[in-house]
């Protein structure tokens, strides 16, 4: 117990020592303070766990200076070396040391590019950028992430090998040759999640089967999962020790564990040491070592060693998701299993699986899938005990047949369908929120962790006061980053609106956005032209969010593309916009384009005037010079801030209009790096002419304004310096 304790203290010593490099949030920070006071607590009057407590709080501080943040763009002409190859399906991504170079360079192959490996020695020439930074509250970060494994930037530009293409070592030839092995005989569209669950190529895997297991909370089973991992564990000690038995061998036990770890250390290789069975395989050694030498161990003492190991080799892993769903997962079934019941039921362990991963969801997605106990019963066996193992024996002895790996495929694309049917029976995980996060995480803590009464109300209060901190405001409107696209977000008094969706491609930056924010019903989506870039995510915008109307200015040649994506989703219910309409505390006007058929498809987008007692916004689509004169002419009032027109081309804002709407504060919706330059140079310069302060969604990224008595008060990701 003694060991245990210290253990625990030195994991949240290194939780807190690494996690003040990452916390920016309220949460966060509560989560560390409420560590710190449990690691005390663990570790009072025991001098070696205290003194390692604090060692570990300390020694990061020591030992991580500040990343070094590189410049935006960087002209290159060099050789490099490749120091590690991650296969993405038909993709692949490459890191490359290059001389006289800080930090590591990120290489991105498609599919019709050149693969390099291991020990290969490259030229580059053309650009590298500085890694994409997040650009909503809430995404995954690629910059801070790169900064501390040290990848500094990204590559564009033309490649060639120089030497080594033909020297690969024993390790990448292992790859290769499993990799290989997938591709060949019948049955591809199975081997192709295969590809995902035995290698850890996820991109690999259809999108839609991606979609189906993530719908029902079973999405870790289409990676190389601890799951899989104690699966093969399993399965490989229980045969083996099963035909040394019945050859008499000598410890026919031991023999088996040591071919046990050798497979399980084989998989995680393989599938390029995701941090779940890295965890899952270091648990696993640590209990086969201790029975082979015959020592008694514990389930928590394993996670607590787990916890520091991985942590120590890379405490990026703190903000991987995959880290805190599997280390939170395995950490809730080990106090089960020895606090609350010696032999829980399975569908008592599914169900304190799910929940504790309901806390790592609920934050990151803002949803909760509460088909996950079910379906997780349902699915994982099939999984983890049968396509696992047989898929790894059917890839040893492809060389001699493929008829069992196409056996294997055979059963994975009923495992497909199965996750499908399940996926449309229980439909879409429950829309609620980040900010119940801390909530989920309080009901898992106070059932499984036996607390007396001062520190169940010390916890529960504090979540439930983070809970208060982190519900959104109740009136704002949220300009969202959707590439080079348009979308902004209306809420007020629990009645949310949408004008314009952004494009298709980057919908997914939308639906997570609304999704954290607990956005479940969209009062209406006004589209206020019918170009891409506005209403290319509606359908699938539609799928996920209920929507009771849609406005848009029908002119009769919307175009194929949109007529055509609207009758692909049921039940939308189009029609024009009144002139007046109400959103909560918000008063909209709509000033409709103009009717000549001559107009440009910009200069027919739909204007709005948004107020709030002192509080003005002006929203103009794509309105170009001529639509600008027209509103111009019809006398609009002036207005605090103003989304520039077209994203902030030049042929937008011209001086007369930006002289009758008068703003204090200017917001471009557009793209990072796009290719247009916006905001344009010369909109800039007139906004600097009329002391205008500007802000854009390309250098600031998510921006939301709250309306106060004043008037409107600018929230945004990053600051524009």
């Amino acid at each position: 117990m003694l060991m245990d304790r210290t253990w625990f203290g030195a994991a949240c010593g290194l939780i807190i020592g690494h996690g003040w490099s990452y916390t920016e949030g309220f949460y966060g920070t509560t989560l560390l303070l409420l560590l710190a006071y449990a690691g005390v607590y663990l570790c009072k009057n025991r001098p070696l766990g205290l003194g390692v407590l604090v060692v570990c709080v300390v020694l990061p501080q020591c030992a991580n200076p500040p990343p070094v943040h590189p410049k935006n763009e960087l002209s290159i002409s060099k050789h490099c070396d490749v120091m590690d190859t991650i296969y993405r399906g038909v993709r692949s991504e490459s890191t490359l040391k290059c001389e006289a170079m800080e930090g590591l360079v990120s290489l991105r192959q498609g599919r019709y590019s050149a693969r390099y490996h291991p020990g290969q020695r490259i030229y580059l020439k053309g650009t590298l950028k500085a890694p994409i930074s997040a650009q909503n509250p809430g995404e995954f970060d690629p910059r801070q992430v790169g900064l501390e494994t040290g990848v500094m930037w990204t590559f564009e530009g033309r490649t060639k090998a120089v030497d080594g293409a033909e020297t690969m070592d024993f390790a990448t030839n292992l790859k290769l040759w499993f990799r290989n092995a997938l591709d060949e005989g019948e049955r591809g569209y199975g081997r192709l999640a295969l590809k995902g669950m035995l290698l850890g190529e996820r991109h690999a895997v259809p999108r839609v089967d991606i979609e189906a297991f993530r719908a029902t909370g079973t999405g870790h089973l289409l990676a190389v999962s601890g799951l899989h991992i104690g699966a093969l564990c399993w399965s490989v000690w229980w045969l083996l020790s099963l035909i040394g038995i019945k050859m008499k061998l000598i410890y026919p036990s031991r023999m088996a564990a040591f071919a046990a770890l050798i497979a399980v250390w084989t998989l995680v290789f393989l599938a390029q040491s995701p941090v779940s069975a890295t965890r899952a395989a270091l648990m696993l050694s640590l209990a086969l070592f201790a029975r082979i030498i015959g020592w008694q161990t514990h389930i928590l003492r394993l996670v607590a060693v787990a916890l520091v190991a991985t942590v120590c080799a890379s405490p990026v892993n703190l903000i991987n998701v995959g880290f805190q769903y599997s280390f939170l997962t395995v950490l809730s079934l080990s106090l089960i299993t020895t606090k609350i019941s010696k032999n829980p039921s399975a569908i008592t362990i599914s169900i304190t699986a799910s929940a504790a991963a309901w806390v790592v969801e609920c934050w990151h997605f803002g949803t909760l899938t509460f088909s996950a106990p079910i379906c997780n019963l349902i699915l994982i066996p099939i999984a983890s005990v049968v396509i696992v193992p047989l898929g790894l024996l059917g890839i040893l002895v492809s060389p001699l047949s493929q008829q069992p790996l196409d056996f294997v495929s055979w059963i994975t694309e009923l495992f497909l369908g199965l996750a499908g049917g399940l996926a449309d029976f229980f439909g879409q995980p429950m829309i609620v929120g980040r900010h119940w996060s801390p909530i989920v995480l309080a009901i898992l803590v106070v059932s499984l962790v036996r607390l007396n009464w001062w520190h169940t109300i010390l916890v529960t209060t504090a979540m439930i006061g983070v809970t208060l901190y982190e519900k959104p405001n109740h009136t704002y409107i949220d300009f969202v980053y959707v590439g080079q696209g348009d979308s902004t977000l209306l809420v007020s008094n629990g009645s949310a609106a949408l004008v314009d969706t952004g494009g298709e491609y980057d919908v997914r930056r939308l639906l997570g956005h609304l999704s954290r924010q607990g956005i479940k019903e969209l009062d209406w989506v006004l589209i206020t032209h019918h170009h891409p870039d506005h209403y290319g995510g509606l359908k699938a915008l539609a799928k996920t969010i209920h929507i009771k109307h849609i406005f848009h200015s029908p002119t009769g040649d919307e175009g194929s593309h949109w007529t055509e994506m609207v009758s692909t989703v049921d039940g939308l219910s189009l029609k024009r916009p009144n002139p007046f309409q109400t959103l909560g505390e918000f008063t909209i006007q709509n000033l409709f384009p103009t009717e000549n058929r001559n107009a440009s498809e910009n200069d027919r987008s739909i204007a709005l005037r948004v107020t709030r007692q002192h509080s003005s916004l002006m929203l103009t689509g794509d309105l170009e010079s001529f639509g600008e004169r027209r509103l111009v002419a019809m006398g609009i009032p002036p207005s605090d801030v103003l989304q520039l027109g077209h994203h902030g081309s030049r042929t937008s804002s011209i001086q007369a209009f930006l002289n009758a709407v008068s703003p204090k504060l200017a917001i471009a919706s557009c793209g990072l790096n796009n290719r247009y330059g916006f905001p344009h140079g010369d909109v800039v310069k007139r906004l600097k002419s009329n002391g205008t302060r500007l802000l854009s969604t390309s250098t600031n990224g998510w921006i939301r304004l709250i309306p106060l008595k004043a008037g409107w008060t600018a929230l945004s990701l990053r600051s524009s310096n």
